[in-house]
């Protein structure tokens, strides 16, 4: 029984650390969002999920640039937080209450929007209507992560 007690004490202990993590990189990839928006940088770089064809577009970089390149690092990022999350979630899934793996599946769900709108937005040119979605699918993933 303590054994027990001891693996759900270390696993809700690492979720609750990656979650805060997890927050903390969401605010942070609204914050460098807002900033490349409001810097007119989000089609800095033209092509999607490269940055004029590279990963480090160092030939290319200048403020606009930069901020766009790191969001979209900052978005990776949060990506592979909250799939760590989940699939920790589902690892450990008798270990956890069972509603656990469900946020966890619903916050992957709204990741993948989230990525799915980023490329749209870029491949639409910035269309309203996909960075409004874009946005408000980020705060919807910033309250859920908050839970």
């Amino acid at each position: 029984m303590n054994k027990l007690i001891n693996y759900q004490t270390k696993y809700r202990s690492t979720l609750f650390k990656l979650g805060n993590h997890s927050v903390l990189a969401i605010i942070a990839l609204i914050c460098i969002g807002s900033a490349t928006r409001v810097m007119e940088a989000g089609l800095a770089c033209p092509d999607w999920p490269l940055c004029y064809g590279t990963f480090l577009p160092i030939k290319h970089m200048n403020l606009r640039v930069f901020l766009e390149w790191f969001h979209r690092l900052d978005a990776f990022l949060v990506g592979v937080l909250i799939l760590s999350q989940f699939t920790l979630s589902l690892i450990w899934r008798n270990y956890l209450p069972r509603w656990l793996p469900k946020l966890y599946s619903v916050l992957l769900f709204l990741v993948i929007l989230q990525g799915t709108l980023g490329a749209l937005t870029v491949i639409n040119l910035l269309d309203s209507f996909t960075v409004m979605g874009h946005l408000l699918i980020a705060f919807f993933l910033l309250i859920t992560a908050i839970c």
